[in-house]
């Protein structure tokens, strides 16, 4: 399986990629985003969350976003899992549009925030399978994709430890455009 880190560094507007030498021109982009930004106002200042984000994730890679607190992981998370509009640039997850595929790219995408959102007494394997459930996937097969997810990214001895305490990351789960 390929894997590369995404680094964002928030007063820097360049995004770095580290990638495998692999050629990707024959390759799916599974998530292609283009000047990709989002900036809030307050009631003194604006706050550029995300600045001209661009990068491509390719079918079978696996992405980490690493970077200090409010560098724009999180609002990138939320941009690419429809949660979030974007303010500028363009995006498409699974080959839909960002802004017009919304409820396509809903259903081909997991997104799992680094808070949950069941109980704080809940296992991470719980958390993945109703995650999954509420995507309409059954139980069985929900625990058994959530297993080998785990597996593949060497957390096996997390699946029943407590989910507040053990997953610090945003995790996302992408499918293949035709699941």
């Amino acid at each position: 399986m390929n894997s590369r880190i995404l680094n964002q560094v928030k007063h820097n507007t360049q995004f770095i990629q580290q990638r495998d030498s692999i050629a990707h021109s024959d390759a799916i982009a599974m998530i292609r985003a283009k000047g990709v930004s989002k900036t809030f106002k307050t009631r003194t200042d604006e706050v550029h969350a995300v600045r001209g984000l661009d990068f491509e994730v390719f079918k079978g890679e696996i992405v980490g976003f690493l970077g200090p607190n409010a560098a724009g992981k999180t609002v990138t998370m939320k941009i690419l899992t429809t949660l979030l509009n974007p303010g500028g640039g363009s995006a498409s997850i699974a080959g839909f549009d960002l802004k017009t595929g919304q409820n396509q790219i809903k259903r081909h995408i997991g997104y799992i925030s680094q808070r949950g959102s069941t109980s704080h007494e809940a296992r991470a394997g719980d958390e993945i399978v109703w995650q999954a459930q509420f995507y309409g996937i059954a139980k069985d097969i929900a625990r058994e994709r959530g297993l080998e997810l785990f597996r593949a990214l060497d957390l096996e001895g997390q699946w029943d430890k407590n989910a507040a305490t053990c997953l610090a990351a945003n995790v996302g789960v992408w499918t293949s455009p035709w699941a």
